[in-house]
């Protein structure tokens, strides 16, 4: 599950980058999700990201694991499916962005 973790962590981490913004090197998902500056859509889509740090660092180093705790598959399951949306969420956002940029910036063209 660790790379469950790492795949939303470093697609939070690439939204920052993409913002020019610098991130310290933790692995609680909340936190980074936290310094998306407004505009992005994860903090309100996912609004708890508990579930994926949870397991970031227990399950990728055994020393820092709770040995009573161990995931099931439906934290599993759940895991990856938020894993999935934090990804595509930061994509989406990203294309966004993208699409803004390849615009004409002429005040006389309709916004949408």
């Amino acid at each position: 599950m660790p790379f469950l973790a790492a795949s939303g962590r470093k697609a939070i981490k690439a939204g920052l980058i993409i913002e020019g913004l610098q991130y310290p090197r933790i692995h609680d998902l909340d936190q980074l999700r936290d310094l998306l500056p407004p505009g992005w859509s994860l903090p309100n889509t996912h609004p708890n990201l508990a579930l994926l740090s949870r397991w970031a660092v227990g399950s990728r180093y055994p020393d820092f694991a709770d040995p009573e705790e161990h995931p099931s598959e439906a934290d599993a399951q759940a895991a990856r499916k938020t894993a999935n949306e934090v990804v595509e969420s930061v994509k989406a956002d990203f294309d966004r962005r993208v699409h803004m940029l390849d615009r004409p910036h002429d005040s006389n063209l309709p916004d949408h």
